[in-house]
């Protein structure tokens, strides 16, 4: 996996960041309320069947991307210009 193309570290909802904020201005028990709370948003969202799992892009977006260490052809990206790779 290429770093340079992972983009999971970045994100708002990263949980290492979550859990930063939590510890910071919540005390415990609203740690553990919140904690329970998203935790049954989280299982409703995947009995329902919407849960969505993103997959890690390890290349440059191309028509033909690598994920989860397979060449796949790639059919969305904000690549329309094919800008995304110069340097």
């Amino acid at each position: 996996n290429n770093p340079n193309y992972s983009s999971t570290n970045k994100s708002l909802l990263n949980p290492l960041m979550i859990n930063k904020f939590c510890r910071k201005y919540f005390s415990s028990a609203h740690q553990a309320l919140l904690n329970d709370v998203l935790s049954k948003q989280l299982q409703d969202i995947q009995k329902a069947g919407t849960y969505k799992k993103e997959r890690v892009i390890s290349s440059p977006q191309e028509m033909e991307i690598v994920s989860d260490g397979k060449k796949v052809l790639n059919f969305c990206a904000n690549n329309y210009l094919g800008l995304s790779n110069n340097k």
